[in-house]
């Protein structure tokens, strides 16, 4: 049965079972507070001791241990429309379905964390975490249907739930629905998780995570104001929808900006491009940063209908660092002229694709227009790339026609059509213990290479190619018994 709460010049104290009343002055906004629903959500706790799920990695999984803490209700720190109130340091729960047209605002490397308990719904403004060291830690129940909803005052250039300022902050998500948006206005934006202009890490053990970049900013990541090069994201577990504003990515930088580290490590993430920007990686004319991808399923898409930006990779004129792939479900597929994993499209510059290296893993890499499947969007040149495990499949866009293998291939605009291994590149290495795969024009199948003397067809006439374990028993990778991969090894500089 739902109870019915109003506040007036009291405070109420509110567990997640019991509900208690305590006379006191009102707060300093002096409003009335609206009416309170709150649910049956079955939480054990007693007075103010509020159970809560925390999350961490054992370096393999995602671990969830049950706790207790003594916390605040929310609440109570009530900010009225157009106010932002600062949140002090300290433990708060929301039982309820709740809504405060206010702003909270942690600062001063205050720490604070929410627990949503299983039933409540809680939607703000906004909620920012400004400064050094301040962090905002998101915990769930046991049934993780807690909800918590941020951007509605979606105005200036403000995240959903992030930083302000150049100093960094840290957020971290253990459980329950998330749901953020940054603003739009003006040229600036706003991520909706992240910052405006700077942050140190943002970490995703559980939940579920839905974030919409305002303009020139991502998803979960940085803003066009953003300090270049820094800030980490840790992808652990969750369900993780992120969609980047115009010219910034999904997961990563804003507008002309890149982040630091994109660590993947487990979690089902789908992150989609702004216009310009990659999927997961930089924004419009920004870099890759460092991307590790360890498990996990992972599903990145450039934008196709207004965008030259990479699936997995670097926004559009922009370079890949580096790029790892050591496990995980991966399908990436590139914006126009853009790889699937590597770089956009050049405009304005050379660019690299840096050194992209694949030790295992299930990956699905799909280029478009002149972009490869892994590699180079179109004009692009290459560093190193080196596959030695997993399953891979690559396929470049349509218009490089016959003239690419899917992996490494750039189109030179002076002359028709895409290539690998020619002008830019400084090494591709394929491991010995592979099995070689062609998609040939001619006869419509799929078809093993076998020979040594086949690699100039392999390497230039393909359009897509495809990689598999070969799964020695003996471990010992000797390439002269191995009836698939003995013949091939490619080693360009």
């Amino acid at each position: 049965m739902k109870k019915r709460i109003y506040y007036l010049m009291f405070a109420a104290i509110i567990t997640c079972g019991a509900i208690s009343f305590t006379a006191c002055s009102s707060d300093d906004d002096n409003d009335i507070l609206p009416p309170v629903e709150e649910p049956d959500n079955g939480a054990n706790s007693s007075g103010d001791e509020i159970g809560y799920i925390e999350c961490s990695w054992d370096g393999t999984e995602v671990v969830k241990t049950a706790k207790v803490a003594n916390a605040n209700h929310i609440i109570l720190q009530y900010a009225g429309k157009g106010v932002e109130k600062e949140l002090p340091a300290g433990t708060y729960y929301i039982a309820e379905k709740f809504e405060m047209p206010g702003v909270f605002v942690i600062k001063n490397g205050s720490k604070v964390d929410l627990i949503l308990c299983d039933g409540a719904d809680f939607k703000v403004a906004n909620i920012f975490v400004d400064g050094y060291g301040s962090r905002l830690r998101v915990f769930g129940q046991e049934k993780g249907t807690g909800k918590l909803t941020a951007g509605a005052e979606n105005t200036g250039t403000k995240p959903g739930i992030g930083g302000r300022n150049a100093d960094g902050c840290d957020l971290e998500f253990h459980g329950g629905t998330i749901t953020a948006q940054g603003s739009h206005d003006g040229d600036a934006g706003a991520p909706a998780i992240g910052s405006y202009k700077a942050f140190r890490s943002v970490t995703i053990y559980d939940g579920t995570i839905n974030a919409t970049g305002g303009k020139c900013a991502a998803g979960i990541g940085g803003g066009s104001i953003s300090s270049n090069a820094t800030g980490d994201i840790i992808i652990y577990g969750g369900n993780i929808n992120a969609t980047g504003g115009r010219y910034a990515a999904g997961i990563g930088g804003g507008d002309n900006k890149r982040v630091n580290q994109i660590n993947i490590y487990g979690g089902t993430v789908t992150a989609y491009a702004g216009a310009d920007g990659a999927g997961i990686g930089g924004g419009e004319d920004g870099d890759s940063g460092d991307i590790n991808i360890y498990g996990g399923v992972v599903r990145a898409y450039g934008n196709v209908s207004d965008g030259y930006g990479a699936g997995i990779g670097s926004g559009q004129d922009g370079s890949v660092n580096t790029i790892k792939i050591y496990g995980g479900d991966i399908e990436a597929y590139g914006g126009e002229d853009a790889a699937g994993i590597g770089t956009g499209e050049e405009y304005t510059s050379s660019i690299l694709s840096g050194t992209i290296e694949i030790y295992g893993g299930k990956i699905y890499a799909y280029g478009k227009g002149y972009g490869a499947g892994i590699g180079c969007g179109e004009d692009a040149t290459f560093g190193v790339m080196g596959i030695s495990g997993g399953y891979v499949e690559a396929k470049a866009g349509s218009d490089c026609g016959n003239w690419s293998g899917g992996i490494g291939a750039y189109h030179d605009e002076h002359e028709d059509g895409c290539h690998i291994g020619w002008a830019g590149w400084e090494r591709i290495y394929i491991g010995a213990c592979m099995r070689l795969w062609t998609w040939t024009d001619y006869n419509g199948y799929w078809e093993n290479v076998h020979y040594t003397e086949n690699w100039w067809n392999f390497v230039h006439q393909r359009p897509r190619v495809a990689f598999g374990e070969c799964n020695h028993v003996d471990g010992t990778y000797d390439i002269t018994n191995c009836p698939y991969c003995h013949s091939y090894t490619l080693q360009l500089k």
